[in-house]
């Protein structure tokens, strides 16, 4: 299956050209795409991957702090992957949910968490207050 990033990026430049992969007859009669199709799949590919590649960071310029972000390993260690924010105080990675500590050695690399489609960013309150829930009422018998 292909990416839907690549389909959509692809999709595109066959717009930009003036083309419909799914409707054009030059490329319908070959499985709905033809060679130019697989030439932008193929672009689309390389420049997505470089894009996806140049996102991550080095532990060398951590985020500000307390910003989450998506953290990696490098191959020799194994890949993985985790959600953490810098810790400055003891300079590593930590996860504020589970109280685990990684060490910048081990996840090397950070990128910018992405964000859900159509959502606008929002500065977060230091306050909850839910009007319904107060502890100075008296409870009705």
């Amino acid at each position: 299956m292909t990416d839907p990033r690549i389909e959509a990026a692809a999709r595109a430049l066959s717009a930009d050209r003036g083309i419909d992969p799914d409707d054009n007859e030059e490329i319908g009669r070959h499985f709905g795409k033809d060679h130019n199709w697989q030439a932008y799949v193929h672009m689309v590919s390389i420049v997505l991957a470089a894009a996806d590649a140049a996102v991550w960071r080095p532990t060398s310029t951590p985020p500000d702090a307390g910003i989450l972000v998506h953290i990696a390993s490098s191959a020799e260690t194994g890949s993985e992957q985790a959600i953490a924010l810098w810790d400055y105080d003891i300079g590593c990675w930590r996860n504020p949910d589970m109280g685990m500590r990684y060490a910048p050695a081990y996840f090397p690399q950070w990128q910018p968490l992405l964000n859900p489609p159509n959502a606008t960013p929002q500065a977060a309150s230091n306050t909850i207050s839910i009007s319904e829930v107060r502890n100075d009422r008296s409870i009705e018998a």
